[in-house]
């Protein structure tokens, strides 16, 4: 999900391009959702700015409040993936 409000933040803060001071906290926040796609902690703070400060920012701030269950989910699924082990034979 927060791949999708990601998504998103890219896409309105390109529809802004044009407004100047906007894009001065724009692109700052769209960066900061970008690094917390996968790091599997809550931001609270980040998605509430989001749903005040950006243009679709109802959507994509209300999928990064909501996403901790997926990312916990998709890190559990990760981390049980192991390579097989060949043991030597003597």
């Amino acid at each position: 999900m927060r791949k999708a409000a990601y998504i998103l933040s890219i896409i309105g803060t390109v529809f802004s391009g044009i407004l100047i001071l906007p894009l001065a906290w724009m692109i700052p926040m769209t960066i900061a959702i970008k690094k917390t796609i996968y790091d599997g902690k809550e931001h609270i703070a980040l998605g509430i700015c989001t749903i005040f400060f950006m243009p679709f920012g109802i959507i994509s701030g209300i999928l990064i409040l909501v996403s901790k269950d997926e990312v916990e989910t998709q890190s559990n699924t990760k981390a049980e993936v192991t390579e097989p082990t060949v043991e030597a034979q003597e």
